[in-house]
């Protein structure tokens, strides 16, 4: 899922998430995109993983997500798991 950032309040996301509804192989994940302001103002992967961590442990629906489908470094973690290297 992208664009989370934009999520809207009442959003059903979690629950869409679990798999219940529709199953994926490798699961559900949630990443934040970066915003054409931290392009343009060239920031690093850490800035912006910061940024991606804090949007998770602040959000009121996506702090509820099960902690390994918040994330690119997750989603890199599991393509990384499944390809296997």
């Amino acid at each position: 899922m992208t664009k989370i950032d934009n999520l809207p309040e009442g959003s059903d996301l979690v629950k869409n998430m679990s798999g219940e509804l529709i199953h994926l192989k490798h699961g559900f994940f949630a990443v934040r995109n970066r915003t054409q302001k931290e392009i343009y103002d060239n920031l690093d992967i850490a800035e912006l993983d910061e940024l991606e961590a804090e949007l998770f442990r602040t959000h009121p629906v996506l702090k509820n997500l099960l902690p390994e489908q918040q994330g690119m470094p997750r989603l890199l973690n599991k393509v990384k798991a499944s390809q296997g290297a």
